[in-house]
């Protein structure tokens, strides 16, 4: 098996207070990238092999602070750990607040944003990839808010629905979690959150 450490970005300057998605241009305050050290600390003594990244500034800045600190200098960016595709990115927090923070209902899959069922498939598709070219090793993975919950239900082994992800806890920036994958079998293991 493959052990992987998923990472989530750290805190973004967002003064507009939106949700910005997909949007570039969003970069690491000064709390984002003591969340991000933090992390690197906590994983500094894991024998990481491999380091990934969504290719959004903020989750390459992750990316490097946490490098920097686990002595791997190079970030392998891959598409399929970008956050969700959704037409509601650039839309004030109060809008989104007020529609429950969903982006997975009919007339957004209508106007193009991802399904649940996409978002999960593209993330296991990458979970049991990764797998067999790092079978036995350790890797971290940096992304985004909904693929990390899209995750950790995976890894518990609940059915990823909107209602699972706003009832769980949902795990704030610069958070992390440990979870190991089988490709053999296609299962997740969430062993911690930290």
């Amino acid at each position: 098996m493959t052990t992987i450490f998923f990472v989530r970005h750290g805190l973004v300057h967002n003064p507009q207070k939106i949700w910005y998605g997909r949007l570039p241009g969003y970069h690491l305050v000064k709390t984002g990238k003591e969340q991000a050290h933090r992390v690197g600390i906590l994983l500094r003594d894991r024998s990481i092999d491999a380091l990934y990244s969504s290719p959004l500034e903020r989750t390459m800045e992750t990316s490097k602070i946490v490098g920097d600190i686990i002595g791997i200098e190079k970030i392998n960016t891959d598409d399929r750990l970008l956050e969700i595709v959704s037409p509601l990115q650039g839309c004030s927090e109060k809008e989104m607040e007020k529609r429950g923070w969903n982006h997975f209902t009919e007339d957004l899959f209508a106007r193009g944003g991802e399904t649940m069922k996409d978002v999960v498939h593209r993330l296991k598709n990458f979970y049991f990839e990764k797998a067999r070219v790092h079978e036995g090793q350790h890797i971290v993975v940096v992304s985004h808010g909904e693929p990390m919950m899209i995750t950790y239900l995976l890894g518990s082994g609940i059915v990823p629905t909107y209602n699972a992800i706003h009832t769980a806890p949902y795990l704030p920036t610069g958070s992390a979690m440990e979870f190991t994958v089988d490709p053999e079998i296609k299962t997740l293991h969430l062993i911690r959150v930290f």
